[in-house]
C-alpha cells in the first residue's frame, strides 16, 4: 500500500508488488490497529460464523461495532504533509531475508 494525496485528502493506493515497510506503512498499520482494537474479537467471531457477505461484514464492523467510518476524515491542510515517501518495491533478496528473519523468531 502507498499513501497518496488526491483531491485534498490522503488515500491508500494498492501496489502490484510488496514494498519495504517504512514510515507510511507503520502509520497505516497503527491506524488499522487503533480503529479495530476494541472489536477484534467480535470481528474474529463474525468471520468464524461466516454469516455475512464481505460488504455486510464491512458495514457491521465499520458502523455498528467500531466508529472508524462514522467520522469524516479531516481535510488535508496544505504543507502539513512534509514528506511523501516514494514506494520502494522489495527485491527478491530482501523478501527472502525477511522470511528467514520471521522463521527465526
Amino acid at each position: 500500500m502507498d499513501v497518496v494525496e488526491k483531491d485534498k485528502s490522503l488515500k491508500l493506493e494498492e501496489k502490484d508488488s510488496i514494498g519495504t515497510c517504512r514510515r507510511e506503512c507503520r502509520t497505516i498499520s497503527k491506524a488499522c490497529e487503533e480503529s479495530i482494537s476494541e472489536v477484534d474479537t467480535d470481528i474474529g467471531e463474525l468471520l468464524w460464523k461466516n454469516k455475512f457477505s464481505l460488504s455486510k461484514l464491512i458495514n457491521k464492523v465499520c458502523y455498528s461495532l467500531a466508529s472508524a467510518c462514522i467520522k469524516k476524515p479531516p481535510k488535508l491542510t496544505k504543507g502539513i504533509r512534509k514528506l511523501d515517501e516514494v514506494f520502494q518495491p522489495m527485491s527478491d533478496d530482501e523478501r527472502k531475508a525477511q522470511q528467514v528473519m520471521r522463521k527465526m523468531r
